[in-house]
């Protein structure tokens, strides 16, 4: 499994990015973010943005696995408290900018 992600906040300089593959992962880490995915109700392409929150944080993720490719761009507000593990995962392992 292979996810892109980018944390942006409607700013200059907000923005957070991280590539992860499974399959360069210690193995540990892999298997927490299978689980993650799983239980994050992120199963098919989604976004979830208000027009009126340019400011908010915004989420987009490519998650790839299986063969198929699901895309979620979702803004703070609408996070489940499913995904919020999830995404405090990836952010940990973003860096300032675009992969």
């Amino acid at each position: 499994m292979k996810i892109q992600y980018t944390r942006s906040a409607g700013l200059p300089g907000m923005l957070r990015s991280c590539e992860l593959d499974t399959a360069a992962l210690p193995a540990d880490l892999a298997l927490r973010l299978k689980d993650l995915v799983d239980k994050s109700g992120f199963d098919k392409s989604i976004e979830l943005v208000d027009p009126k929150g340019r400011d908010k944080q915004q989420f987009t993720l490519r998650i790839k696995r299986r063969g198929k490719a699901i895309d979620v761009t979702i803004d703070a507000s609408q996070v489940p408290e499913t995904a919020r593990a999830l995404l405090k995962l990836l952010d940990e392992h973003a860096k300032p900018g675009l992969p």
